[in-house]
């Protein structure tokens, strides 16, 4: 968490590319948080839709982008990321907020769990980080809570998004 703190902080690496933040972030909270898959997602202006602009895969060590959701395809996931800025569940193909995702994200991917929390431009949602777990249920904490909300606040001061 530390490294990520520091790459985060606006007085520090400011020469970082956008990748190169997003890669520490990723691999910092997969190790962390102990989680499978961490990704960062956008949303459009219209939040309409929202692609990954980082996912990593802490069991194969790699590096992945450019998946697409769509709001007409996942209306309660989308809401509930608006409404309520964050969304845990310890299994997510089955809970309201997220099972939308379960063929078109969930299944494909192997997940189980979800542990997301929205990013902020002032009080606009702009984009999504993600915590995922494969295999077992699991009830996120509420300290991966907290650390994933401080990661997302880091990350909104960081960028100002765009």
């Amino acid at each position: 968490m530390q490294r990520t703190r520091e790459v985060l902080s606006l007085k520090h690496l400011p020469s970082a590319s956008s990748d190169e933040i997003l890669q520490t972030v990723c691999t910092d909270l997969a190790t962390d948080i102990n989680a499978d898959l961490v990704s960062v997602w956008f949303f459009n202006r219209s939040q309409t839709k929202i692609r990954c602009e980082l996912y990593y895969d802490s069991m194969y060590q790699s590096f992945n982008k450019g998946q697409v959701i769509y709001r007409d395809n996942c209306p309660h996931y989308f809401q509930a990321l608006i409404e309520d800025s964050c969304i845990a569940t310890s299994d997510a193909q089955h809970q309201n907020a997220t099972r939308e995702l379960a063929d078109i994200y969930l299944i494909p991917n192997g997940i189980q769990s979800t542990l997301d929390f929205i990013l902020h431009r002032g009080r606009t949602p702009v984009g999504v980080i993600c915590c995922e777990c494969r295999g077992q249920p699991r009830v996120w904490s509420e300290d991966d809570k907290s650390q994933l909300r401080i990661v997302a606040e880091l990350l909104s001061a960081r960028f100002n998004f765009r």
